[in-house]
């Protein structure tokens, strides 16, 4: 396997301490799987198991299922519109619906102090290794969300490391855990990173064949069990685009944004607006988006020159106003305002003005009505747009720059065209870095479809990811039973 020199620098200064930490949480772990058990199944017969697979693109599982796996027909697959940015980190915050992050990455931007928190290496280190031992802790509240999560501290190191071993042993941990678990609980709970990491560093067909080793894990699984019913749901953080980028289309953000006349700053209170134009870029991993902040005066003026980015496909930020009193958003491209629309919380409804050219950025649905304004449900455009070039534009724009599982969104976000992606925090000649294979973070359909399939209900073709534990509520009890910190997220998200 191939990894970055960014990547290898980082191994380098982590996986030391790692090591050293690794074999701590091992003790307990053998000595509870090493006693001998057995649970009545009569008094849980049914056991669900719910698998968060990080990066599960739609369109991995799809093949898959068409080399044969998941063949059973109680299985059911959806499209799982996850939201925007669509990283990790922000993406399972608001499908656990758990307390929020400070961004919508382990850096961020924090307006109270006026400055990004996490910096550069610092921040690499807490997304890589968020538990280092029992007392150097970074790991965000979803975490706790699963019964099973890593194999030791240093698992996220090994991942990348030496991928397809560490997804063999975390799928045996996996089910060896359910197998004690299974005993007396009826829910199951665990979380899987490899098919992410494998998707950043291999090609499609190597995480469609992993998946498939999942499946058959599964059902032989259920075969070895038959005392039980065992039901089976797979849910993802986000999809993945299998673009490869070239060396030239690693996006360095800072000096992009030169280019365009705006300046990148670290500190807003210590700039004029009426003087300058000036922006803090946040730049954390390699993502298919960008998080900007600047003064309010400056917000439309710098989505608008963000969009004259050539990796830019669209800018997307808070209007000042607009033709109603409802909350306005714009959305630029190329320089201009390409289309706006406006979204009434209390009443649940958008407002679309019958002049929007929402052709230009890929949508031709119609909206009903002729003139003046237009009005339509969160459910209508979740049904108009769901199988777009950008699933679900509407909701996910509005809530990306709302403190929806964050509590400090951007204002103004840049979600960057097929083929380019952000630079990230570089450590010393990283502009040399081999290029990777797929990536995820942009407004985009293929980054964004990640993967909901289950056999223990029927459910829609698509599914917005933020309703999941509305549609599962074992899932939903589950988190509570783990004492996890539960927020009720976006009031507006259901499309039912």
């Amino acid at each position: 396997m191939k990894i970055g020199r960014t990547h290898r620098i980082i191994l380098g200064i982590t996986l030391p301490l790692s090591l050293s930490l690794a074999s701590c949480d091992w003790i307990p772990y053998a000595f509870m799987n090493s006693i001998p058990f057995h649970g009545d199944s009569a008094k849980n017969p049914d056991v669900y198991v719910y698998l968060g697979v990080d990066g599960l693109s739609y369109f991995t599982t799809q093949d898959a299922i068409k080399d044969g796996s998941f063949s059973d027909p109680q299985w059911r697959l959806a499209k799982f519109v996850t939201g925007f940015p669509g990283t990790s980190d922000a993406s399972w915050t608001r499908i656990m619906h758990t307390e929020e992050l400070g961004g919508y990455e382990f850096a961020y931007y924090d307006p109270t102090k006026d400055t990004i928190l996490n910096r550069g290496l610092v921040g690499i280190l807490e997304h890589v290794a968020p538990s280092l031992s029992s007392s150097i802790n970074f790991e965000p509240e979803y975490l706790r969300g699963f019964d099973y999560w890593a194999n030791g501290y240093s698992h996220v190191i090994n991942a990348y490391n030496d991928t397809f071993v560490s997804y063999a042993d975390s799928v045996g941990n996996l089910f060896s855990l359910l197998e004690g678990r299974a005993e007396t609980a009826t829910v199951f709970t665990a979380y899987l990173v490899e098919i992410d990491v494998m998707g950043h560093l291999q090609a499609s067909t190597d995480v469609s064949k992993a998946l498939s080793y999942l499946a058959k894990k599964i059902e032989e699984f259920k075969r070895n069990h038959p005392e039980r019913n065992f039901h089976f749901t797979l849910f993802s953080d986000h999809g993945l685009d299998f673009i490869p980028v070239e060396k030239d289309r690693l996006v360095k953000f800072e000096s992009e944004l030169q280019k365009v006349g705006v300046t990148p700053v670290d500190s807003i209170k210590s700039h004029n607006p009426s003087a300058e134009l000036f922006a803090i870029p946040v730049v954390h991993t390699r993502v298919t988006y960008m998080a900007l902040h600047t003064h309010p005066d400056l917000i439309e003026k710098i989505a608008e020159k963000t969009s004259l980015i050539p990796s830019v496909d669209l800018a997307v930020a808070h209007l000042k106003q607009g033709p109603t009193t409802a909350e306005w958003f714009g959305i630029w491209k190329d320089g201009k305002l390409a289309a706006s629309f406006g979204f009434d919380a209390n009443r649940d409804l958008y407002f679309i003005p019958s002049d929007a050219h929402f052709e230009e950025v890929g949508l031709n649905a119609d909206f009903g009505g002729s003139s003046g304004l237009r009005t339509a449900t969160d459910q209508e455009l979740f049904q108009q747009t769901k199988n777009s070039t950008y699933p679900d534009l509407f909701y996910r724009i509005r809530t990306s720059l709302s403190p929806v599982g964050c509590k400090f969104p951007a204002d103004v976000l840049a979600s960057l065209k097929p083929s380019y992606v952000s630079m990230g925090f570089q450590i010393m000649d990283a502009d040399t870095l081999t290029a990777h294979s797929g990536f995820h973070g942009s407004l985009e359909y293929r980054g964004t479809l990640g993967t909901l399939l289950t056999e223990e209900k029927e459910i829609p073709d698509a599914v917005r990811s933020d309703t999941l534990l509305d549609l599962f509520p074992r899932l939903k009890n589950h988190l509570r039973d783990r004492s996890v910190h539960f927020v009720e997220g976006d009031k507006n998200a259901a499309t039912e």
